[in-house]
């Protein structure tokens, strides 16, 4: 009986200790995809990074990013979304719920996080490229992952080559 306290006891200070620690960003965090449903994200819609307001160059570089679960988020997980530059340094960090530091994702429908943030003046005030990845964490555990993906700065500007014109593509986020 002494031993199996023992060991519960080392059991949970361990428990207490991973879930005290802040994960890494996503892409370092090799996923199990065998977190329950709310932890399971799915996809990802009306996103965008272009200069505002139209038609640019000249403006704000502004981004925002929607993603969904495959239900309601649980209230003992932790959903990120890692922003960085084409250096890979951190540009942003935004969570559900609110952690120190952090920029907060809004649940803004049932099973949908929405994001929008400011970059900076254009031209030359924002990264041009950004990379977004997200992750669902319980506790200390990565319970899901995304892929990567890249956002360019973009306008809707055609008659001025300073960024791309903003394009129409492929939405989908799921692995």
């Amino acid at each position: 009986m002494r031993k199996m306290r023992a060991i519960l006891t080392s059991v949970a200070f361990a428990i207490a200790l991973v879930v005290g620690a802040n994960p890494a960003p996503a892409a370092a965090i090799a996923p199990d995809n065998q977190g329950p449903q709310c932890t399971d994200i799915k996809d990802r819609g009306g996103t965008s990074y272009r200069v505002v307001p139209d038609p640019g160059p000249t403006g704000a570089a502004q981004f925002h990013f929607e993603f969904f679960l495959a239900t309601a988020p649980c209230s003992y997980a932790t959903y990120y979304l890692y922003i960085t530059d084409s250096s890979g340094a951190s540009v942003r960090t935004a969570t559900y719920p609110a952690t120190a530091g952090n920029d907060l994702l809004t649940l803004c429908d049932t099973n949908k996080f929405c994001y929008t943030q400011t970059f900076g003046a254009t031209p030359g005030g924002a990264p041009t490229p950004i990379f977004v990845t997200g992750a669902s964490v319980i506790g200390g555990h990565t319970a899901d992952t995304t892929p990567t993906v890249q956002y360019v700065l973009c306008d809707a500007n055609s008659a001025d080559p300073t960024y791309p014109d903003c394009p129409i593509g492929d939405n989908s986020w799921d692995q």
